[in-house]
Order: structure tokens, then C-alpha cells, then sequence
């Protein structure tokens, strides 16, 4: 991966992450859609907002406990 690509690629998560912030503190229901365009990005990114979107919901106080993550 050269340095073009890799800062593309940390560009693309942090937007999805951020939109993924944002819906969940509006509505917890449009987050799957999120997750879903995400993996038709990279699958890669897909899994990285997927692994942040428990946590970030449990910091939002809309998530489950955190015996379930």
C-alpha cells in the first residue's frame, strides 16, 4: 500500500466513523445502512466502523451493556 492509498483509506474511515457518530446520537436506526455502505467501500473500512459502532453507542448511552460487545 503506498502513501496515496493509505491516507485515502484512513480519509474514507474517519468520515464513516464521524457519520457514524452522528446518526447514532440522531437515531440508532440508519446506523446498519451506514455499516452497509461502508463495506461497499473497502471491506477493511466496513470492519473498522463496525468494530467502533458498539463502543461509540455505549459512550452515546444507546447501545447495549457491555457484557453483549
Amino acid at each position: 500500500m503506498d502513501n496515496k492509498t493509505r491516507i485515502l483509506w484512513i480519509t474514507r474511515t474517519a468520515i464513516f466513523i464521524a457519520l457514524l457518530i452522528v446518526l447514532q446520537a440522531a437515531t440508532a436506526t440508519l446506523v446498519n445502512t451506514l455499516i452497509t455502505g461502508v463495506m461497499t467501500c473497502k471491506l477493511a473500512s466496513g470492519l473498522s466502523v463496525a468494530a467502533v459502532s458498539p463502543v461509540m453507542a455505549i459512550f452515546i448511552g444507546i447501545g447495549p451493556l457491555w457484557d453483549l460487545i
